[in-house]
């Protein structure tokens, strides 16, 4: 039977910070058969993955970081990305969406969501590849700002 996908990656990649471990579960088609895009798929997992009673603050929060079918085609606006987690503010649902670079690349890993939680025990970047994802202790950015970081990140995987 022919792969049916309807544009999804068919992954979802599950990364504990806390114990620096992953895992990769494929996207199950009924369960996203209810939702459109991104947003949508994220606000779904966060009412299903989170703890009501936890602190929006602390290791027991959600972070998602989701694309849709159409991220990464070639239609306008296609590009987008949706981060969802536990808002402090309303103790409920916050979320951001954004274009650039982040959302077809991930798309392009196979990952409709990376779902993140736990709190790693000192300054760590994710890598995330097909694969997986990789902790890389980067003690040496502490206080860079977010231009500085980005370049040194590329610099050091030849992007």
């Amino acid at each position: 039977m022919a792969d049916r996908t309807f544009g999804h990656g068919g992954r979802v990649l599950r990364v504990d910070l806390t114990e620096r471990r992953f895992e990769i579960e494929p996207l199950d088609p009924r369960w996203i058969r209810d939702v459109v895009g991104g947003r949508a798929a994220n606000t779904k997992r966060l009412s299903e993955d989170l703890d009501p009673a936890g602190d929006p603050l602390g290791p027991a929060n959600v972070l998602i970081f989701g694309v849709g079918p159409l991220t990464g085609t070639l239609l306008p606006a296609s590009a987008y990305y949706t981060v969802t987690a536990r808002s402090p503010l309303t103790g409920i649902l916050g979320d951001s969406a954004a274009g650039g670079h982040f959302g077809p690349e991930m798309k392009l890993t196979g990952f409709d969501q990376i779902v993140i939680t736990g709190c790693a025990d000192s300054l760590t970047y994710l890598l995330v590849t097909d694969d997986g994802v990789r902790f890389v202790p980067c003690p040496e950015f502490a206080g860079r700002d977010v231009v500085q970081t980005t370049a040194a990140i590329r610099e050091a995987h030849g992007d």
